[in-house]
């Protein structure tokens, strides 16, 4: 099984320029300060005006230099969904790395995604991103179990020696995930020539959402940036995480899209590995 990403350098994107917010922008900053939480209504609010203003009639594509020079001028914000907490910890009965590694090892496996948040996708079989610590392990075990706790897909693939955020993307041979179902997922380090209790483990959890068609239409129109924040604006952690992946795989010397990636590592809580790199 190969790590792998999936998506395109973007082809096409436009800096966005400064905007006045509109009156319906003001009246709702209003009722959300009755509400006590105006900067969260308000910054989703701007956000969301600034995505709408990339698909007017007035909209004019940029070749991909520009897209790629104009990347300065976007920012990803992950706005939590506010559903409750997953279980997505380090495993309590595992270690955070193998035995025979070295002791000096401090960042444990770590799953990335946000502590405060369920994480969401759009995709039928999404892509899942889990920082490996240096190891002497050659192989680790994915598996995805339904809310009955039976296993819905597993396999063990290889990974590198060399410490970094590695991703597993769900083969086309994997059943694809059902709208509106809660997953479970793990991946588990091999330590040894099996796998054994207490290999280091961790764990997620995921739902699969359906889009309208209209949200559907926009996403089309945007480039790999600009859905990256759009699906930051709604919440939905896997995709937003994913396309920025992408993004920073296919243009490893952007300073732009780094900056990007760190700051949304770091703003929900993943600072220890935020400047990890990407390896294959």
């Amino acid at each position: 099984m190969e790590l792998s990403f999936i998506g395109a350098v973007p082809t096409n994107g436009q800096e966005i320029s400064a905007h006045k917010l509109s009156s319906e922008t003001l009246s709702k900053e209003l009722d959300a300060l009755k509400l006590g939480h105006s900067d969260e209504v308000l910054q989703k609010e701007e956000k969301k005006e600034e995505i709408n203003s990339l698909n007017t009639t007035e909209y004019e594509p940029a070749s991909p230099n520009q897209a790629l020079n104009n990347l300065s001028a976007f920012s990803v914000n992950f706005i939590p969904p506010g559903v409750g907490k997953p279980k997505h910890t380090v495993g309590a009965a595992s270690r955070g790395k193998c035995p025979q590694d070295a002791a000096a090892v401090t960042t444990p496996v770590t799953p990335l995604i946000p502590n405060t948040s369920y994480g969401f996708t759009v995709a039928e079989r999404p892509t899942f991103f889990v920082y490996l610590p240096e190891t002497s392990a050659t192989r680790a075990f994915f598996s995805l179990r339904d809310a009955n706790e039976d296993y819905y897909y597993q396999t063990i693939f290889p990974i590198a020696s060399n410490p970094g955020i590695i991703s597993f993307k769900l083969p086309e041979d994997a059943p694809a995930l059902e709208i509106g179902k809660t997953y479970n997922w793990s991946l588990v380090t091999i330590c040894g020539q099996a796998l054994r209790p207490g290999d280091p483990k961790v764990e997620g959890e995921i739902e699969r959402i359906e889009l309208d068609p209209a949200q559907m239409s926009k996403l089309e129109s945007m480039s790999a940036f600009e859905r990256a924040t759009w699906y930051g604006l709604e919440g939905i952690w896997y995709d937003t995480l994913t396309a920025i992946a992408t993004l920073k795989q296919s243009n490893p010397k952007n300073a732009n899209i780094a900056s990007t990636w760190e700051e949304l590592l770091r703003s929900v809580g993943l600072e220890a590995i935020s400047i990890q790199p990407l390896v294959q």
